[in-house]
């Protein structure tokens, strides 16, 4: 569908999706909600003056697969740069039981696939975009979309199964 864009209207028919999406693919809530502003900033750039777009959907997840993958990259220079002296980090993981302990360890092993392989997974779970949707999001065919969520998924069962 090709339309004239409204920033108004594209922030509020994508604002949830894309804000759950950045909050899985990083897990953060604060650090989803700064990407999404980051996100709509880019989206009202791109309008500039009666900008028509083509598939709003997938150029909308477009922009913000690029935001988060350009946070995970600063994250990682910023990370190296970071001496802790030898000393462990303290875990965050609370000792949790039932619904909770699933949740929390699905969100582990989501962040510990690689960013391609989780991004293509949220973007079809969470976002419920097609396959063709998520092709053109992420810059992949078809086929390597399938082949990524197929590892996704395959990682994901291996990883909760050996903790439950």
């Amino acid at each position: 569908m090709t339309r004239n864009a409204n920033p108004e209207e594209l922030f509020s028919r994508h604002q949830r999706d894309i804000h759950r999406y950045l909050q899985r693919m990083t897990g953060s809530r604060d650090t989803a909600d700064d990407l999404s502003q980051e996100v709509f900033l880019r989206v009202v750039r791109g309008l500039s003056g009666s900008a028509v777009i083509g598939h709003e959907r997938g150029w909308v997840f477009s922009i913000a697969h690029r935001v988060v993958t350009d946070h995970h990259r600063e994250r990682q220079r910023t990370v190296r740069t970071v001496n802790t002296g030898g000393r462990a980090l303290p875990s965050n993981e609370p000792s949790q039981h039932g619904v909770q302990a699933l949740a929390l360890a699905l969100g582990q092993s989501l962040q510990s696939l690689p960013e391609t392989d989780r991004g293509i997974f949220l973007l079809k779970e969470v976002a419920g975009m097609s396959y063709e949707e998520i092709a053109y999001t992420t810059g992949c065919t078809v086929d390597a979309v399938r082949a990524r969520l197929y590892r996704a998924r395959s990682a994901l069962r291996e990883s909760l199964s050996i903790r439950f």
